[in-house]
C-alpha cells in the first residue's frame, strides 16, 4: 500500500517509547463501569501523554518546539506505514481473513481518533493531546491520500 520507509531521524529507543505510549492510549478502556478505578486510569492516561512529551507528569502542557514536531511527524509516519505493511493489522481470525486496503486505512484513522482524541478528551486531556492529534491527522491524510 505505502512505500516502505526504513530510516527515521528519531532514535529507536525514543520511537519505541512513543509508540508504546500511543498503543497504551489506543487500548485504554474509557467505558469501564468501575468508577473507583477512574482516578488511577486518569493518572495512567496522563503518564502516557507525558511519555509522549506533551505534558509533564503533573499535567502541565508542553508546547512542542520544531524538533518535537519533526519527531511527531516521524512517529505518525512510522505508525501509519507499519500498520499498512503489517498483514496482521488488517486481518481477523488469526490472519485467515484479510481486510481490503480501504478498510485498513479506515481502521488506522479510527485508531488515531481513539488514541489521540477520544481517550484524552474522556479524561479532560484533549487540549494536551491536540498538537499530536493534529500532526497524526495531517500525516494520515497526506499518506493515505496517496494510496
Amino acid at each position: 500500500m505505502l512505500e516502505k520507509k526504513t530510516t527515521y531521524n528519531i532514535p529507536e529507543e525514543k520511537m519505541q517509547k512513543y509508540m508504546h505510549a500511543f498503543m497504551m492510549l489506543l487500548t485504554t478502556n474509557t467505558t469501564s463501569a468501575l468508577p473507583f478505578l477512574e482516578k488511577r486510569r486518569k493518572q495512567k492516561i496522563l503518564s502516557f501523554l507525558a511519555d509522549l512529551e506533551l505534558c509533564d507528569r503533573n499535567g502541565a502542557f508542553v508546547l512542542p518546539d520544531s524538533m518535537m514536531v519533526a519527531e511527531y511527524r516521524e512517529l505518525a509516519d512510522c505508525y501509519i506505514r507499519s500498520c499498512t505493511e503489517n498483514s496482521s493489522y488488517g486481518s481477523a481470525f488469526g490472519g485467515m481473513i484479510h481486510a481490503q486496503d480501504k478498510d485498513v486505512i479506515n481502521k488506522i484513522g479510527e485508531d488515531i481518533e481513539t488514541a489521540l482524541r477520544i481517550v484524552p478528551e474522556a479524561y479532560d486531556f484533549g487540549e494536551i493531546a491536540k498538537p499530536l492529534y493534529d500532526i497524526f491527522s495531517d500525516t494520515y491524510h497526506g499518506l493515505c491520500g496517496t494510496i
